[in-house]
């Protein structure tokens, strides 16, 4: 994925792409944040197409007037180790997040840390800005879920995927 750049693209939605190419299964991604700008969603499928899958982008209906992407996942044409999304983790439900985010108390206090942070960045119309290598094991598909769902929390990257951005959603 070196000729691709995922910068600024939410982790939340890299997750589901790197999930689909591993399991080389043939599902829909259907909804993305309000956050998720339609460049965003023009680079998801750049990023698919050039891993080899057929994408159609569609706009259902959802009771949040979100934006969503469907995307029907064949079989890619490059393999698996081809395809691999530097940035990407594995997704979950936002129960599920929250149980696991909360299982482990060393994790738990560096997340609910980092929503403090945030959000005083936020009050001073900043983001929060991470080296990835800081804050790796928080990295997790759980663990960027509940920072989402519960706490509005949108994280990306920039430089390439070594500076994490935490910022307020909205």
């Amino acid at each position: 994925m070196k000729n691709i750049n995922t910068d600024n693209i939410p982790l939340t939605v890299l997750t589901e792409i790197d999930d689909a190419i591993y399991e080389n299964a043939e599902i829909g991604l259907f909804y993305l944040d309000k956050t998720v700008d339609n460049e965003y969603v023009n680079r998801v499928v750049e990023i698919l197409e050039y891993l080899g899958y057929k994408v159609e982008v569609s706009n259902p209906t959802y009771p949040r007037n979100a934006k969503h992407l469907s995307i029907e996942f064949g079989k890619p044409t490059k393999p698996y180790e081809a395809c691999e999304l530097d940035c990407a983790i594995d997704m979950t439900t936002a129960d599920e997040a929250c149980m696991q985010a909360r299982s482990n108390q060393y994790e738990f206090g560096i997340l609910e840390e980092i929503v403090n942070r945030t959000y005083k960045q936020h009050k001073r119309g900043k983001v929060l800005k991470e080296d990835l290598s800081n804050i790796w094991s928080i990295m997790g598909g759980t663990e960027l879920w509940w920072l989402e769902a519960y706490n509005d929390i949108h994280v990306h990257t920039i430089n390439n995927g070594n500076t994490v951005v935490f910022e307020v959603k909205g």
